[in-house]
Order: structure tokens, then sequence, then C-alpha cells
């Protein structure tokens, strides 16, 4: 029997194990809901629009130095419309039919039909991919390149689904590793894609990697949070995990993952906001298995490099996210940060910002508990957080277009990052 048959007997059969029983519920409508935008000139602009965030008249959905972008329900306009008008604030329209996108880019589990064994996978850069196919896919690697990738579980969600480790190497113990994850936030599809599409580029063509590519060692967690992807389904701006909180008879669900992390974690008081931090640090079974595999490499006295790849915005950033005092490695950050959008932009032609991540957002605006400060604090040096496309059209609901042309400008900021560890200019 061919090994292409071989593969495609194997791979059928763990499609039907992968696949992945969707929960009965209602998905939630968006009817009427716009994307607006409202330029910030003035300290009190900050307070309405946290106001209307608190109150939930509003749901952000990226917040700059500049002007936030936030979703309106249709019942909310008319009060939002009353508050910005008091406080002499405007805003624009930048998308007025949120549910049309919605239904126009779906999770997509294409059916086996008879070419796919074949390919031994159902993933594509033409479609966002289903949970149960990227399952299928993570497996196809590890069956077909078992030389150079290894996968394992190293935890599982609140919903008891796994989160998945892709290990790529060539064997040599003195490569230096480089983590990338994905998908702690639900909604941000592309993200996940363009995760998947570096480990795609890197093991499908492992053998023809320039040498600072193949003398790393890659470990990649595309999906961290797949208990809130799954529930994308019913609801495409889901953000959080799955976890039931039941605090004094307030019941609300899921906890921000990226803000769950030992650095500078910060209680958040609204138990339902979309934000809320958790009841402690790593309270969050989703982020036990990326802290332990951090820890454990940081153990081993290696230098390595870290990657927390998000949407929208099109930016790189790095430590600090909960102050605007700079890191002491600022201007080495800064150096690779300009190489990354360099690369990017000589890929595709977008520009990438790059800054501090306090520094990307609103003064009065701080992140505590995130990834990228956490891994920075053990002294990783090289830890960016990247925020794919687009810059406010669509959102959190970029294309099945952008997906391929997302991953090939992502792919080049990160092959810059391989390139310069053990650099004399960093």
């Amino acid at each position: 029997m061919a090994r292409t048959e071989v593969y495609a007997i194997v791979l059928t059969a763990v499609h039907l194990v992968l696949a992945t029983v969707e929960p009965q519920q209602t998905r939630v409508p968006y009817d009427g809901a716009q994307v607006w935008r409202t330029m910030l000139k003035f300290p009190h602009e900050y307070e309405v629009i946290q106001r209307l965030t608190n109150d939930t008249e509003i749901s952000i959905w990226k917040i700059t130095q500049t002007h936030v972008d936030y979703l309106v329900h249709s019942e909310n306009m008319t009060s939002v419309q009353q508050m910005l008008a008091e406080n002499k604030m405007t805003y624009i329209v930048l998308n007025e039919d949120v549910e049309s996108i919605i239904r126009n880019t779906v999770m997509s589990t294409q059916l086996w039909v008879d070419h796919s064994p074949g390919i031994g996978h159902r993933l594509n850069w033409k479609k966002f991919p289903s949970l149960e196919v990227i399952n299928e896919y993570i497996e196809y690697l590890k069956i077909k390149y078992a030389s150079i990738c290894t996968v394992r579980t190293i935890g599982y969600s609140i919903e008891r689904r796994p989160i998945q480790l892709i290990h790529v190497t060539n064997g040599d113990p003195s490569n230096k590793p480089i983590v990338i994850i994905a998908g702690q936030h639900a909604r941000e599809w592309i993200a996940i894609t363009t995760c998947l599409y570096i480990l795609d580029s890197l093991v499908t063509k492992f053998d023809k990697q320039p040498k600072y590519m193949k003398n790393k060692d890659w470990y990649i967690v595309p999906l961290v949070n797949p208990d809130g992807f799954l529930y994308t389904t019913y609801d495409r701006m889901w953000r959080k995990n799955r976890r039931v909180i039941d605090h004094k008879r307030k019941n609300c669900t899921g906890v921000d993952l990226n803000r769950n992390w030992n650095k500078r974690w910060k209680l958040d008081p609204d138990y339902c906001s979309n934000m809320y931090s958790g009841s402690k640090p790593f309270s969050e079974p989703e982020l036990a298995g990326v802290r332990n595999l951090i820890q454990d490499l940081k153990d081993k006295n290696l230098e390595m490099a870290y990657v927390d790849i998000h949407s929208f915005g099109q930016r790189i950033g790095y430590p600090w996210g909960y102050t605007h005092t700079p890191s002491k490695k600022a201007k080495t950050l800064k150096y690779i940060a300009a190489g990354m959008s360099e690369a990017a932009f000589n890929a595709t032609k977008l520009k990438y910002e790059y800054d501090a991540i306090s520094n990307l957002y609103p003064v009065t605006e701080r992140l505590y508990g995130v990834s990228v400060d956490w891994v920075h604090s053990l002294g990783v040096t090289r830890s960016f957080l990247i925020e794919c496309r687009d810059n406010g059209t669509r959102g959190f609901v970029v294309g099945e277009d952008q997906i391929k042309v997302n991953g090939i400008e992502i792919l080049a900021a990160v092959r810059f990052l391989a390139k310069d560890m053990g650099s004399p200019k960093s």
C-alpha cells in the first residue's frame, strides 16, 4: 500500500475521532449593529468612552492614542449619540452592517471529498478553519512530518478540550527556542490562521528554510482558547474563555486570558467585563501549559524569543504594557520591532506600527496581566505582541482574502526575529 494511502486511511479515522460535538446554542444576532470611530483629543473624552463601556452601551474594538473604534448595537445608538453630543464628541461609521459581514465570513468545516485524503487534511488559506479542521491538520503534521514535528497536549481548557503544542526541530540540542502562541482571544480568527500559516511554512518547507530558521527549536500553540473559539460560532464577537462565574448570584461567563498572567495582574471588579482578569493570576487552565513550557525553557538558561499573535490594528508591541517606564531592554526591543515591521512591509507593502505597548495605547490605558510582560519579566528580552490586519474597516471580522497575505507578512516578521537572535547588532 502506498504511503499516501496509509496517511489517507489514518487521517480519515483521526478526523472522525477529533470531530467536536458543538453545544446547542442560539446564535447571537448583530442585526443593525455598527462600528463607529471617535477621535480622542482631551482626557475627559476617554472618561466618556469608559463610562459607555462600563454601562455596556458600546464594546471597544480598538483604542489608540488618537481614536477609539467600538461596536454599537442598534438599540443603544440613540443614547450613545446623545452622550457623545453632550460632550461635544463626534463619530464616523466604519462599518454600517456588522451582521452582514459576520454572515459572509464564516468558520468552515468543509466536507471530505475524493481528493481530501490525498492531501491529508482540509486546511486552506481561502476559508477560516473550524476547530475540527485545525485539530485534523495538527494530527496530519504529526503523522507526515514525524522526523521534525512532534505534537503533545500541554493542558486542557475549562470544557476539557486539549491545548496542543507543536514542536518543530532538527534535533540539535544547541538550538535556541522560539515560542509562538495565538488564539487567547476567541474572536481573533486571523491571528489563529496567521499562526497556522507560519507553522505550515516552517514544517512543510523545512528543508528549504535558511539556516537561521532550521537552527531554532520552534514551540507553536496555534489555539490557546479552543472553548471560546468554538463559541464564536454562536457569538462571533466572543473574546474570553468559557468559565462560568457565579459571584454573589451574578452569573457571568468568561475570563480574558490575556489579562490573567502573573505580571502586574489586577483584579477587575466587574465580573461580567469583557476584560475580566480572573480570580487570581493563572487561575485559568488554558494558560498552565504555556506557562510551564516557558518556565522550563528558561530554567535551561536558553536565549529565547516569544511572540503572542492577536488582532487587530497592524501593530508590533513590546514590554511594558502596564507602565510607561521603559524596559531596560527598550533599545534592543525597538531595533528588533523596527526590523520586523520593515520585513513585513517588504513582503506585502503593509505598514506595521511599532512601539512599547504602553505607547500604542492611550495614556490612561494600562494592560495589566498580559503575556508579553510576564515573559519579559522572566528575563526573556525578545517578547513581542503582534496585532494582525486590518486597521479598523472590518476589525475582528476581516475577510478570507486577508488570510494568506497576513500570513506572508507576519512570517516575514518572524523570520527577521529568528535571524536576529545572536546578532551582535542587538
